[in-house]
C-alpha cells in the first residue's frame, strides 16, 4: 500500500476492449473464465500511454490491459473538462476505425498508480461498465459477466495499434477547426441505441458547424467568388438573420459544395428537429438516419478525407454498426 502514489481519474473503453503490448497475445480460456481464475493482474497492468491534444492543451492517458484511461488528477479538470477531453479522445479513436462509445459523468471513477506498473484499485463507479471492470479487476464477478473476457481478447489491440487509429481520426478532425467532438460521438452513440431524438438533437450542432466551416471555405473565402466589396465578408459572417443556418446549407447547394441527396437529407430533418426542440416532439428512426449520413457526408466534404465513409456504417436495420473499420 505504501507504493501507491498518484491518484487518477479513470473511465473504460466500451464496447471492452483489451490493449495489449506490442507483439504479445492475450487469451483467457472458458475454463478460467467459468472458475474466475483468470490473471486479472492482465487487466489492471499498465502497457503504455497516449497523448492527445485538445483545446490546445496535451493532455497525457495512461491505458490500462482492460480498456481503462486514466489521467492524473493533478491535472485539476472540472467534472466537464473530464467529460470533453475523454469523449474527444474516445471521438477521434471512432473516426480512427474503433467501435467505442462515448461516456457520461455515471462511467467516471477513479483509481491509484500502484508501483507504476498499474492502476489499482478502482472505484466502482455509477454505470455498468464502471462496474464491471472492477469486479473483473477484482474477480468478483459472476461468469456470465466474466464471458465478455473471451470476446474481448479476440479483438485485442496493441498499444502502437491505438496510438494509429488516434493518429487517424485526429488528422481528420484537425481540419475541422469548429467541429465539437463531443457532440458528434454523443451523436452516434445515441443512434446506435436507437435513441433518435438525443441523436438528432446532438447530430445536428454538427451539421450546423460543419455548414459553418463549408460556408467560410468554400463561399465567404473563395476568391473566385469574392467581388472585391468592402464589408461585404463581413456582412457575411455577421448578419446571421439573413444567412441563417438554412439559407447558408440552400447556397452551398446552389454553389455544388453540398450534393443533392445530402442537401435533401437536411432539409427534411430541419423541420423536426424543430419539433423537437421547440414543441418536444420527438424525432424518428427516419430522421436520425437521415442526418447521420449527412453528418458523415459533411466531415468527408470538410476534412477533406479519400474515403466515402469517415463514421461508422450503418447497418440493414440503420441501427448497428459494422466494427472496426478498416483504415
Amino acid at each position: 500500500m505504501e507504493e501507491r502514489a498518484n491518484h487518477y481519474w479513470v473511465t473504460y473503453m466500451y464496447p471492452m476492449r483489451l490493449i495489449k503490448k506490442n507483439d504479445e497475445i492475450v487469451s483467457f480460456s472458458l475454463d478460467e473464465i467459468n472458475e474466475c481464475s483468470y490473471n486479472h493482474g492482465i487487466l489492471c497492468r499498465i502497457v503504455g500511454d497516449i497523448e492527445n491534444s485538445f483545446n490546445g492543451n496535451l493532455v497525457r492517458y495512461i491505458i490500462c490491459g482492460d480498456g481503462a484511461v486514466a489521467i492524473d488528477v493533478s491535472s485539476e479538470f472540472s467534472e466537464n473538462d473530464l467529460l470533453l477531453n475523454y469523449n474527444d479522445l474516445f471521438c477521434k479513436l471512432m473516426l480512427g476505425g474503433i467501435d467505442i462509445d462515448c461516456i457520461s459523468t455515471r462511467d467516471l471513477t477513479t483509481g491509484n498508480l500502484y508501483g507504476q506498473k498499474s492502476i489499482w484499485p478502482v472505484s466502482f463507479g455509477y454505470s455498468y461498465n464502471s462496474h464491471l471492470h472492477a469486479n473483473l479487476r477484482m474477480r468478483i464477478t459472476n461468469n456470465v459477466d466474466a464471458i465478455v473476457l473471451e470476446g474481448a481478447s479476440t479483438n485485442a489491440l496493441s498499444i502502437d495499434e491505438l496510438k494509429l487509429r488516434l493518429q487517424g481520426g485526429s488528422e481528420i478532425i484537425d481540419r475541422i477547426n469548429n467541429l465539437s467532438t463531443y457532440h458528434l460521438i454523443v451523436g452516434v452513440t445515441e443512434i446506435k441505441y436507437g435513441n433518435w431524438s438525443a441523436a438528432v438533437s446532438n447530430l445536428w450542432i454538427v451539421a450546423e458547424q460543419l455548414t459553418d466551416y463549408l460556408w467560410e471555405r468554400d463561399f465567404v473565402n473563395n476568391e473566385d467568388r469574392d467581388p472585391d466589396i468592402p464589408t461585404r465578408k463581413q456582412t457575411l459572417r455577421q448578419d446571421h438573420r439573413t444567412f441563417s443556418t438554412s439559407v447558408k446549407q440552400e447556397i452551398l447547394f446552389q454553389i455544388g459544395v453540398l450534393p443533392l441527396d445530402t442537401y435533401s437529407d437536411i432539409y427534411s430533418v430541419r423541420k423536426a428537429r424543430n419539433k423537437l426542440i421547440h414543441e418536444g416532439k420527438m424525432a424518428s428512426k427516419s430522421d436520425a438516419c437521415k442526418l447521420y449520413r449527412a453528418v458523415n457526408m459533411l466531415i468527408g466534404k470538410a476534412g477533406k478525407c479519400t474515403q466515402d465513409t469517415v463514421l461508422p456504417e450503418l447497418s440493414r436495420n440503420n441501427r448497428l454498426f459494422r466494427t472496426d473499420v478498416a483504415m
